[in-house]
């Protein structure tokens, strides 16, 4: 039997470069010989070439933690609809569907299929699903007023064909769903049994055989009932269907025990969102919110290699969350932590294990302690320090780097310090590629977790400049100037760029989060690139929210 030991480097290097970034820190513990190639600079550029060209965004909307993606590279096409099938998005570009794509987002590959003929917006529909063999195919459905038009893409032969099918029943636009390659649509029909009365039906159309199956299924209601109807599926296994009567302060969904092209089980389970009620034939079950994280307020939130170090608004506790589900609470040594605390997180370079960094600054008085993942206790670090951190820190290759500035000697200007997070200690001092002072605004950034940004607006003046490093090492690092925006004859000039920003080094763009003219606590992105071009972000959410 062939292992993963089998393969050939190169192929190994292939397969994992596709891995999404937020999921190499599972591949570095897998193996000794998987974490020394993610720390190949080779394999690194490899990855990073073939990452999706977007970046991750943390958010902190009212208290709320979220995550959200930002691509800086643009499309020119315009999406109308997407559809997803087993890990593949679908999309129809254009409302003249000149533009079929199918995108697999794991690994950025895409594929273009061009139409048979002219395509209409008010009258195709199109379906992704997938047949035994697990070849893909996309079925369009053609609504004329007195019969429909059927046609099939095969991803394997790449050529679309009549397919020669003769159906009875409406099918409608929005209410479809893909479940293990077949694809469910909401109908109106007669179901066996029921007499001429139609009403609201589920069928299925199988990839396989290319065929509609012939017998309707029933929804678990009287679907002579007018009220909004929605399908969806239930983690790739199972079909929910939602239904919200009109005129009533009700909604419920109900979730399929057993689904079959050809059957739908009697027993299902009923969601009932405002009470409990017995009908005959289904389960009463009353729903609980299972969110636990959304019920914690967060102030601030650090990020390392995937994972989200969270400080809570009450101090009581930490969290630290992998975006794929877990969590991790950290409590204090003491009752609560002091608000005038302050966090890292990191890791073993050795054994690629997490640690959390406090560190507290009062007056003459300086403490540092370290949380070990492993040990899962607090400990005092033995640390003396005559430099004080005094603007947010970032992580990158498992250790943190800070600005900090001299405690006595404030005017020779602010400087950069790593916290080695294997050694426990704090690195020499490094350069920074400006004299700045505690006025000016300057803030670090990383870029696709390979390089450290920093930028820098001096108090009182309106050119923003921004740095990256062509060389960063725990005793040495060097710095290239990526651009520089004046800003003085903007409609709405920047007036303190403190919370955060990131950047793409190949186009030269960077969006900065300024400070909110209206609210002054929260902050508002802008796009800036060299030559002065600059834009507001439209992030389609709520305005109260902070990075």
């Amino acid at each position: 039997m062939t292992t993963m030991t089998d393969l050939s480097r190169d192929l190994e290097e292939e397969i994992l470069c596709r891995v999404p970034i937020t999921s190499l820190g599972a591949v570095r513990s897998t193996c000794k010989r998987w974490n020394a190639l993610c720390d190949d600079h080779r394999f690194t550029k490899k990855h990073c070439g073939k990452a999706a060209k977007e970046t991750l965004v943390i958010r902190i909307c009212d208290y709320k933690l979220c995550l959200m993606s930002i691509n800086l590279h643009g499309d020119d096409h315009k999406i109308s609809k997407v559809l997803h099938c087993d890990g593949l998005l679908f999309r129809f570009t254009n409302k003249d569907y000149s533009g079929l794509m199918v995108l697999n987002p794991y690994s950025g590959q895409n594929r273009w299929i061009q139409p048979s003929g002219y395509y209409y917006f008010d009258i195709d529909m199109f379906y992704i699903g997938y047949d035994s063999n697990n070849n893909h195919k996309i079925l369009r459905v053609s609504r004329w007023s007195n019969h429909n038009e059927y046609e099939i893409y095969d991803f394997k032969s790449n050529v679309w064909r009549v397919v020669n099918v003769t159906t009875k029943w409406t099918i409608f636009r929005r209410w479809s769903v893909s479940l293990k390659g077949n694809t469910y649509f909401t109908v109106v029909g007669k179901l066996k049994g029921q007499g001429e009365s139609k009403e609201n039906c589920l069928l299925c159309f199988d990839f396989t055989r290319e065929r509609f199956r012939r017998r309707l299924l029933p929804l678990p209601f009287h679907s002579s009932t007018q009220g909004s109807l929605i399908v969806f599926p239930v983690r790739g296994e199972k079909l929910a269907v939602l239904f919200e009567k009109y005129g009533a302060y009700e909604t419920k969904i109900w979730i399929t025990t057993k689904i079959e092209p050809n059957e739908v089980s009697a027993h299902l389970m009923s969601l009932n969102l405002y009470d409990i009620h017995n009908r005959k034939g289904w389960i009463d079950v009353s729903v609980k919110e299972i969110g636990k994280l959304n019920q914690v307020e967060i102030i601030e939130v650090i990020h390392c290699h995937g994972l989200l170090l969270c400080v809570t608004k009450d101090h009581s506790r930490l969290l630290v969350w992998n975006p794929s589900g877990n969590i991790k609470w950290i409590h204090p040594k003491s009752n609560n932590f002091h608000t005038l605390d302050r966090f890292a997180i990191g890791y073993d370079n050795n054994n690629h294990k997490f640690k959390v960094l406090r560190f507290y600054y009062w007056s003459s008085h300086i403490e540092y302690e370290i949380f070990d993942f492993k040990s899962n206790s607090w400990r005092v670090l033995d640390v003396t320090t005559d430099w004080k951190i005094h603007r947010r820190g970032v992580s990158l290759k498992g250790n943190t780097y800070f600005i900090a500035h001299g405690r006595l000697q404030v005017e020779h200007g602010e400087f950069l310090r790593c916290f080695d997070f294997t050694r426990e200690r704090f690195g020499p001092r490094l350069p920074l590629p400006f004299h700045s002072c505690l006025d000016d605004s300057v803030i670090l950034s990383t870029v696709r977790e390979e390089k450290l940004a920093v930028l820098l607006k001096r108090f009182g003046e309106y050119e923003i400049g921004i740095w990256i490093t062509t060389n960063l090492e725990l005793n040495e690092v060097l710095w290239s100037n990526l651009l520089k925006v004046d800003v003085e004859l903007y409609a709405k000039p920047f007036r303190f760029p403190h919370g955060s920003f990131f950047v793409d080094e190949k186009k030269k763009v960077a969006v900065i989060f300024d400070i909110s003219r209206e609210t002054w606590t929260n902050y508002e992105p802008y796009m800036v690139q060299q030559g002065g071009y600059y834009t507001g972000v439209d992030l389609k959410e709520s305005d109260r929210w902070m990075l």
